[in-house]
């Protein structure tokens, strides 16, 4: 748990892979609120204006190694129309509802939450696995988690993505 809080906390907002839909997607769960205005353009795509870090903090380091994430400190909160895939329910649901408990007006504060609430219930889970397995079992478990978790595994563990090894289709 230590190791995804601390993750957590080093990861700007917006800085796990495809965090921008998602982290609409929940600011966006509950409707046309305080935190998101929907949009259906004609042809019935479902658009979203949410605070521009939500959407777009990514934008000011994606594929330049030699800017610092840093830079997504000063992307406004100003409403902006949030511009990728349709926000459509592509995940199975709660997770966004669920998520949206989190969301304060910090946005920052708001990703912390959302990580380490994600953190707790990852570990709540590989916890009760390990709880129930036999003892012959956990060292397989535990070798085989930490092979997959390294790197990306945590980073994903400790961000806003709900996928966490399943596919969209």
């Amino acid at each position: 748990m230590a190791t995804g809080v601390a993750w957590a906390l080093a990861s700007p907002v917006g800085g796990a892979p495809d965090d921008n839909y998602h982290q609409t997607s929940i600011w966006c769960a509950a409707g046309d609120t305080n935190t998101c205005t929907l949009l259906r353009d004609a042809d019935g795509t479902v658009t979203a204006v949410v605070p521009e870090r939500v959407a777009r903090s990514e934008l000011c380091y994606r594929f330049q190694p030699e800017t610092s994430a840093a830079c997504s400190n000063a992307v406004g909160n100003r409403p902006t129309r949030y511009v990728g895939p349709p926000l459509e329910r592509l995940y199975p649901g709660g997770y966004y509802d669920a998520m949206h408990l989190f969301v304060r007006d910090e946005i920052a504060q708001s990703v912390l939450l959302i990580r380490i609430g994600n953190v707790v219930i990852a570990t709540a889970l590989i916890g009760a696995v390990l709880l129930v397995a036999g003892a012959s079992a956990r060292t397989m478990l535990t070798l085989g988690l930490l092979a997959a978790s390294v790197p990306l595994g945590w980073f994903v563990l400790a961000s806003v993505n709900p996928s966490r090894g399943r596919s969209r289709g």
